[in-house]
């Protein structure tokens, strides 16, 4: 922000997020379809919930161009979904599988 990089910045940070979400997320989703994963749905509504935010980020920084306003909101939005989501959101999918295999389950196609 001091030296005036904060708009492409964000920009681009948000292109490379976008981008590494509609694969990580796309991958994720039929992994746990593959495994029957029980709370597919809901997974699949917070991927949605952080889909949207990503977007509304994007237009707020359309808008209203880089501040320290929508950096915070940035770094606050990405930091959430980091200590929501992933360490605890998607842990439980691996608690899941690890179960399976405790369960003799069937192996996962490759």
């Amino acid at each position: 922000m001091e030296e005036c990089k904060g708009l492409p910045e964000l920009k681009s940070t948000l292109r490379y997020l976008e981008c590494y979400i509609t694969r990580h997320f796309h991958d994720e989703e039929r992994l746990m379809k593959e495994i029957g994963y029980p709370d597919l749905s809901a997974h699949m509504l917070e991927h949605e919930y952080f889909r949207r935010a990503v977007q509304k980020l994007k237009a707020e920084i359309h808008d209203n161009g880089a501040s320290t306003r929508t950096l915070m909101l940035t770094e606050r939005t990405i930091c959430s979904w980091i200590n929501e989501h992933i360490f605890k959101t998607d842990r439980k999918i691996g608690v899941y599988m690890r179960e399976g295999e405790e369960r003799n389950d069937p192996p996962l196609p490759a």
